[in-house]
């Protein structure tokens, strides 16, 4: 079985879209770093490495042009 790969991009309303095989979520750009931080948290609690890696592909995401 091939893993899904994440994806994390910013749409042309602003929004941030996160997706992970059929998983997909979208939320404010406010958001974003919070829920990174979340899952940093949840990578510390249960060490599994999706989690890490979820929060480097919210992170690595550009911030929006002003």
């Amino acid at each position: 079985m091939i893993a899904a790969r994440i994806e994390v991009k910013r749409l042309d309303d602003g929004q941030v879209s996160v997706r992970k095989g059929s998983w997909y979520d979208i939320f404010p750009e406010e958001q974003r770093l919070s829920w990174a931080e979340w899952y940093e948290g949840m990578h510390a609690h249960y060490g599994y490495d999706g989690y890490q890696t979820m929060a480097a592909a919210l992170r690595d995401l550009s911030a929006p042009e002003s």
